[in-house]
């Protein structure tokens, strides 16, 4: 696997529209849904942040490798493409979607964004969906990881098994009451802290 320091380290060896495809819907541009690994790193990231920003009617930004294997993997602290950077900056509020390893059906809730993080896990408990607390590794917490760049230098990572993403995707009505849940908490969120 090839591991690049920064994102035009990637761009100088890989090509954007034949390597790689860069999703972006601006919509509410205070509120922006990232999956900076979409595409074949974490299938499915991308169509739930898809999904998820368009029922918020927030940005999303997606990353999708086009490549098989991790060579276009760009960890979050280091991920700096300029267009996703420009996003999360202007943003007050900021979730990226994570395929983390696992056939086991639970969302890992991670990030700085302690009111927002404790608010999604209680939502997504209430509704049948079971929660873990990320380990260390995949916890989102780096003050350089994408999203906790934003305007209040805190955002929420959701780390969502290989199992739960696959369970989603088969079953379209879970895959939109998932989305709608986290549309509604974040939407509650953003209209109590105004």
């Amino acid at each position: 696997m090839q591991e690049y320091a920064n994102f035009s380290e990637l761009a100088a060896h890989n090509a954007e529209g034949i390597d790689y495809l860069i999703h972006i819907a601006v919509r509410n541009p205070d509120i922006v849904i990232l999956a900076v690994h979409g595409g074949k790193l974490e299938p499915g990231t991308s169509e739930l942040a898809k999904e998820l920003a368009e029922q918020l009617q927030a940005t999303s930004y997606c990353f999708i490798s086009l490549k098989e294997g991790w060579d276009l993997h760009l960890t979050s602290a280091r991920f700096d493409e300029p267009r996703c950077v420009r996003l999360v900056e202007r943003a007050a509020v900021t979730v990226s979607i994570h395929c983390a390893k696992g056939y086991e059906l639970y969302t890992y809730v991670g990030g700085v964004d302690q009111q927002l993080l404790d608010r999604i896990h209680e939502r997504l408990v209430e509704n049948g969906f079971n929660v873990k607390i990320p380990p260390e590794r995949l916890n989102g917490n780096h003050p350089r990881n994408i999203v906790n760049r934003n305007k209040r230098g805190r955002g929420v990572q959701l780390e969502i098994t290989e199992g739960q993403i696959r369970e989603l995707l088969k079953n379209k009505e879970q895959f939109y009451i998932y989305c709608n849940i986290l549309a509604r908490t974040i939407y509650t969120y953003v209209k109590r802290t105004r």
